[in-house]
C-alpha cells in the first residue's frame, strides 16, 4: 500500500507546482494601457498646444485637395481669358 501515498504526494506536488507556476505567470503578466502609453509619449514631446481653430486653418491652407481645386479654377480662368482674347478688338496706334 505504500505506492498509493507516493502517487498521491506526486499528484499533489504537480498540482501545487502548476498552481504556483500559474500564479507566478499571472503575477508577471502586465496589462498595457495604450492610452496611458500614448499620454506618456506625448508628455515628452516639446512644443506648444494647438487649438482646434488653428488646426482647421492649417488644414485648409495646406490641404492638397483644396490646392488642386484652386489650381483647376485658375487654369479655367486662364483658358477663358485666352479664348475671349481672340475676339476682343485691339486698337493700335503708331506715331
Amino acid at each position: 500500500m505504500r505506492p498509493v501515498p507516493n502517487l498521491a504526494r506526486t499528484i499533489a506536488l504537480v498540482v501545487l507546482a502548476a498552481g504556483a507556476g500559474a500564479a507566478g505567470a499571472s503575477a508577471q503578466t502586465v496589462t498595457a494601457n495604450p492610452d496611458s502609453a500614448f499620454a506618456a509619449a506625448l508628455a515628452h514631446i516639446r512644443g506648444e498646444d494647438l487649438t482646434l481653430e488653428d488646426a482647421i486653418a492649417a488644414a485648409l491652407v495646406h490641404a492638397t485637395g483644396i490646392r488642386e481645386s484652386e489650381a483647376g479654377v485658375r487654369a479655367a480662368e486662364g483658358a477663358l481669358r485666352r479664348e475671349r482674347g481672340g475676339f476682343d478688338p485691339v486698337l493700335f496706334a503708331d506715331l
